[in-house]
């Protein structure tokens, strides 16, 4: 292991925080050792592929693998029937984890707390699953692995009616007057509860790192996302009590700095410490159609502080795919070859040097299902007392229950599948899952909608229509359908009619991704510029710059007179995307307004250059040049065209 960057990585999770509440309690310096670790670190923004609920994001965390690939599609159903619904297992996984690969490296690894981590399997090291903390009965060889262990980390676990007055006093103040006596009992309850998981988590965590020998060690608190439920209860029950809400959320992320700090005391400078908090109000199931933009910038941010670890917040987002490959890099593990993530090697100084390995050759744990699906059983078993009465026609009713839940997970199970295969550019495979998933569930609205989205999006318009008049006439009126409508009118060029579908889909005035981006191109369109610089900044404010907000708010202030400004966007949007052929062309409108001919056309020579393939830059150059230069140019630009039609003749489908 000498060519390992650090000598332990020690891996923290903070579910369920909120970056609003973070951020406000950093600068009120009262989380002084998450703001230590921020100061001696590097600070990166990453994104979660969909679905992004809690379970799957983090299992998508630990393995390196998008939702699709590991297999946990659907949240917990915590009031099914039947057990198999009830509650996410490892077995419902279809990869090993980064741990899994760590052990058949030979280094020694402890997991606790991790979701999707139950039943335990045997490691070089130690597992406790999330399931041991959450019910007692399952405390035991299922939980907890290896199994001889299990005595041990069982003395360490915390009881809620153990917890001190005064440590309860960090999220149940003492002052309760303005929260009714009703609901007081059950928020001290509820408050030993948090306490109690995360002093148990803390506990057990710290106990392995300075009792047993460890190269990586991971812990998951969960009393965030607690915190933040029973405030919104609290806020249900009791709206006026704000003074306990906001006590509860700022005791909840002090004592989970406080765990924090006593876990950084324990170990060394040689150690990488990777703490990921959660960053949305709540990470959840994707059950709607796919949005045409992103509005998180980000749904986890992670902090990095080591041995030769830069210093500083990266600007651009990453992946949480990049957290397995980048910890099996520093610890000089094999790396699958086939995994959708890269290592961040810019972090660290020198850069990282990955060890990859093919993945035939990477022994990998998995798990045999029925068509990678979790739900495989024809029926349940019946109960004997009633078996004449269902022999003779009688529908037992916890029968028709289990029927109706197992085919409402299975189906969202198989829709979050397809948004995973879409998240990951498989377009083809995710279109035909769709139009199976349609035909099977033929009068449920998300398959359409996404039918209609990615129909539209390979400019597919006439089956775009055809779906969407389905959903006409089922009556269909929500935001989704009317901004496909209204992107679809726009790529039709009928103007007035996405104008009026947009309006509707504003109406409820909710943001819903991509539509402040529809509406400036639809003003664009329209030619009224101060409208569309509006609602190009809109959507550059809710989901971050992009080429086409930037290009679009370049056309506007050209229009509008205010020709550096225009510069200046076109140049932000090249930043973006330097092969973005309305960005080239602003930006060398913009020049030639400033009076700079010759920096114009050396904008649109590196249009050219960026898109040789592209006609437009080179008329474009043509006009600025001075003969013989402008005949080339032309002549050029004649090539261009000419091969294009050559290949839509050879391709008359996709010319079509």
């Amino acid at each position: 292991m000498s060519a390992a960057r650090a000598k332990q990585v020690l891996l923290i999770g903070w579910d369920g925080a909120q970056g609003e509440s973070l951020e406000r309690l950093r600068a009120q310096e009262r989380l002084v050792h998450a703001a230590e670790l921020v100061q001696q670190g590097v600070a990166v923004p990453l994104r979660a592929p969909r679905p992004n609920f809690a379970e799957a994001s983090w299992t998508s965390l630990a393995t390196g693998r998008r939702p699709h690939e590991h297999g946990v599609l659907i949240p917990p159903q915590p009031r099914s029937v039947v057990p198999e619904l009830r509650l996410l297992t490892r077995r419902q996984g279809q990869v090993g984890a980064l741990w899994n690969h760590l052990r058949q490296a030979g280094l020694q690894t402890h997991v606790v707390g991790w979701p999707v981590t139950f039943p335990a399997e045997g490691l070089q090291g130690v597992i406790v699953s999330d399931q041991f903390f959450v019910a007692p009965p399952t405390r035991s060889n299922l939980s907890i692995a290896p199994a001889a262990i299990a005595p041990a980390i069982c003395t360490l676990n915390v009881s809620p009616v153990d917890i001190a007055e005064i440590t309860l006093s960090q999220l149940c103040p003492t002052d309760r007057s303005d929260l009714s006596p009703r609901w007081q009992p059950q928020l001290e309850a509820a408050c030993r509860r948090i306490l109690a998981q995360a002093a148990t988590t803390f506990r057990v965590l710290d106990w392995l790192l300075k009792e047993r020998p460890w190269d990586f060690a991971a812990g998951m608190f969960t009393g965030l996302r607690q915190a933040h439920e029973l405030a919104a209860w609290m806020e249900h029950v009791e709206p006026t009590a704000t003074a306990a809400r906001a006590a509860l959320i700022e005791g909840a992320y002090e004592h989970h700095d406080l765990l924090l700090g006593q876990l950084l005391l324990g170990v060394g400078p040689e150690t990488l410490v990777i703490a990921i908090s959660t960053t949305g109000e709540e990470l959840r199931s994707s059950q709607s159609s796919r949005p045409l933009a992103r509005r998180e910038l980000a749904d986890f941010r992670a902090v990095l502080r080591g041995p030769q670890v830069k210093r500083g917040l990266l600007a651009g987002p990453r992946s949480i795919l990049d957290v397995a490959p980048t910890i099996l890099a520093v610890l000089d593990a094999p790396t699958e070859t086939s995994l959708p993530g890269q290592a961040l090697c810019d972090l660290f100084e020198p850069p990282l040097a990955p060890h990859p390995k093919d993945s035939a050759d990477v022994e990998s744990d998995r798990w045999d299902l029925s068509a990678l699906e979790p739900f495989h059983h024809s029926q349940p078993p019946t109960d004997p007392t009633v078996a004449h009465l269902v022999e003779l026609g009688y529908q037992d009713p916890d029968t028709v229950t289990w029927r109706d839940e197992q085919a409402r997970a299975r189906g969202n199970w198989q829709l979050n599948r397809v948004i995973s295969l879409l998240d990951a550019g498989e377009s083809a495979a995710a279109r035909n899952a769709l139009a199976d998933l349609a035909a099977e569930h033929v009068n449920w609205i998300a398959p359409h909608l996404l039918l209609a989205e990615q129909h539209l999006f390979n400019k597919d318009f006439s089956a775009a229509r055809a779906e969407l008049d389905w959903l006409s006439w089922q009556g269909v009126e929500s935001s989704a359908y009317y901004q496909l409508c209204s992107a679809l009118d726009l790529a039709q060029r009928r103007l007035s009619d996405a104008a009026e579908n947009l309006r509707c889909a504003q109406r409820n005035h909710d943001y819903r991704p991509g539509l402040a981006l529809l509406a400036g191109q639809i003003q664009l369109r329209l030619r009224q510029w101060s409208p569309a610089a509006a609602a190009f900044a809109e959507a550059i404010l809710h989901e971050g710059p992009s080429p086409l907000a930037q290009a679009g708010l370049a056309t506007c202030y050209r229009h509008n007179g205010r020709v550096e400004e225009a510069a200046l966007a076109a140049l932000d949007a090249l930043s973006l995307d330097p092969k973005y052929g309305r960005a080239h062309f602003e930006l060398a409108a913009a020049l030639l307004a400033l009076g700079r001919p010759v920096d114009a056309r050396r904008a649109v020579e590196a249009w050219i250059a960026s898109d040789p393939a592209a006609a437009a830059p080179y008329r474009i150059a043509a006009s600025l040049a001075a003969s013989p230069q402008a005949d080339d140019f032309r002549l050029q630009g004649r090539r261009v065209v000419r091969q294009r039609r050559l290949e839509r003749r050879s391709h008359p489908a996709a010319g079509a």
